[in-house]
């Protein structure tokens, strides 16, 4: 293993060849404040890219490390809700699965499919239904909070069960047929269908639903107004195998985002914190960021606009920020390569216990 030291101008780079096509680099800067990047660029065609959960289900977390299964390096993914057990806190879907889908404006969206040979970050929202004979009836989220108010949707990926409580109507779905209509609680899941979970409150006639109807669970992306060939794109991240949903995009078609801090709090956006972020290059190759951050002598971190000026500078023309804070967390060779922050707010001196943040899901390379 080869390992080069360049002193350069603000920083020095430690050169470092992980796997075939694996290229980790350490960067330090002390502008505009101290803050280390841990760096690696990834060819997909010798390295392919995988999306790995917690667990089988949509709830679960456990550290990065535990999900290595000899993978040569292993990132923490998007952002997840602690309340529920490590769910996504926004899209996922994992091997052609869809695990979360909540209601949520367009947000900055990481796809691929074919190991990450075909990839995409772009603005991308979603919006669905469930198709009962000709209607279509909305739905609050996929394998998401219930509410008194609301209809979910529970497909085979959240769990066995619906967990929800009494008094809600639950309808199972199988083979696209309406087989039951119950009051119930914590129904079982088919295997192959899912289960419309209605509130008591939810303004819905359940008139609706009658046993052997047909139904079906039905989406669309959506894009910007500015977006061209809108049923193109549709049809491209339809055939995505994996999507990672994350905020904000850093870049987009080459550009700078200029509305992170418009669109974000001043807190998230712009004081430094420990950042993930995920880029590609116009040729293909992927490039994974975790900066330390929560450490004053050592790496305070990166506000949104400097991780974005970082992503550019490293030749990505798309990067999105993916969850940071005491997440980010950076595997190689099946060791903690960066200084993870855990659930510390602050610390004078560099971490000397590596502290890792159970997480939901990460992006793993072979």
């Amino acid at each position: 293993m080869k390992k080069l030291l360049l002193i350069l101008t603000c920083y020095s780079c430690l050169f470092t060849t992980v796997a075939a096509e694996i290229k980790y680099y350490k960067l330090e800067r002390n502008l505009p404040y101290p803050y280390v990047a841990h760096i690696l660029e990834v060819n997909p065609k010798e390295n392919p890219i995988h999306l790995e959960t917690a667990t089988e289900f949509t709830q679960g977390r456990k550290p990065a490390s535990e999900f290595d299964k000899g993978y040569s390096a292993v990132i923490n993914g998007s952002f997840w809700l602690p309340e529920e057990n490590g769910a996504p806190e926004f899209m996922l879907k994992k091997d052609n699965k869809w695990m979360s889908m909540p209601r949520t404006a367009l947000l900055g969206t990481l796809g691929w499919s074919n190991k990450g040979q075909d990839a995409e970050i772009d603005i991308v929202g979603i919006k669905y239904g469930v198709k009962i004979d000709d209607e279509i009836i909305p739905v609050a989220n996929l394998n998401g909070k219930i509410k008194d108010n609301n209809i979910v949707v529970f497909t085979p990926t959240f769990g066995t069960t619906t967990k929800s409580s009494e008094n809600r109507t639950e309808i199972s779905v199988s083979n696209k047929q309406i087989k039951s209509i119950k009051t119930t609680s914590n129904t079982n899941i088919p295997k192959n269908g899912f289960v419309i979970s209605i509130g008591p409150d939810a303004e819905i006639d359940l008139n609706k639903f009658k046993e052997n109807s047909s139904a079906e669970f039905i989406y669309q992306f959506e894009f910007t107004e500015e977006a061209t060939n809108k049923k193109e794109l549709n049809n491209k991240w339809n055939n995505f195998e994996n999507i990672v949903d994350a905020n904000p995009i850093l870049i987009n078609n080459g550009q700078i985002n200029t509305n992170i801090n418009k669109n974000n709090s001043r807190y998230f956006a712009q004081l430094p914190h420990p950042r993930t972020a995920v880029g590609l290059k116009p040729d293909g190759t992927w490039v994974f960021v975790a900066l330390d951050g929560r450490q004053l002598l050592y790496s305070l971190g990166a506000s949104l606009n400097t991780l974005a000026y970082l992503m550019l500078e490293l030749g990505c023309d798309r990067a999105l920020n993916l969850d940071g804070g005491g997440s980010t967390t950076m595997i190689l060779n099946g060791e903690i390569i960066n200084n993870p922050s855990g659930e510390r707010k602050l610390s004078i001196r560099k971490i000397k216990e590596k502290q890792e943040r159970p997480i939901g899901h990460a992006i793993c390379i072979e």
